[in-house]
């Protein structure tokens, strides 16, 4: 039986699919770290190399059977988007943000922010570079 996706179905089906491939990706990077392979048995490791393995056969074959279009991401894009959220979380970070949480000690902002605005301007620099770089 032919099953048939509208555009907007097959879209979702297309994004979710490629935002799974990329966990599994980091996933099978991560095993490969001392840190984790410290903190898991290694047959459990085994288990889960098994099991995004065969994640990744169903999104293949899903793909395939739906003709979904492969999200081809850029690697400056995925860097530029993960800076553009580091960037944002820096902001966060800021002794006049951290209010939401509580109380915020007098001498907070002179012991970190001038070295956050550091850092968020390093990483503005970063994002510029990429984005010059950048050949759609």
């Amino acid at each position: 039986m032919e099953v048939i996706l509208n555009d907007a179905q097959r879209t979702s089906l297309s994004i979710t699919l490629s935002r799974l491939e990329i966990w599994l990706t980091q996933m099978q990077a991560m095993l490969d770290r001392d840190e984790l392979r410290m903190r898991l048995a290694p047959d459990n490791i085994e288990r889960i190399r098994a099991l995004t393995k065969r994640q990744q056969a169903i999104v293949d074959e899903l793909s395939h059977r739906f003709d979904l279009p492969r999200e081809t991401t850029d690697d400056i894009r995925r860097l530029v988007a993960g800076f553009s959220v580091s960037w944002s979380q820096l902001c966060d970070a800021r002794s006049d943000k951290l209010s939401r949480y509580g109380a915020v000690d007098l001498n907070l902002s002179p012991a970190l922010d001038p070295d956050l605005d550091q850092l968020i301007e390093m990483t503005l620099g970063v994002i510029h570079i990429l984005e010059q770089a950048y050949q759609p």
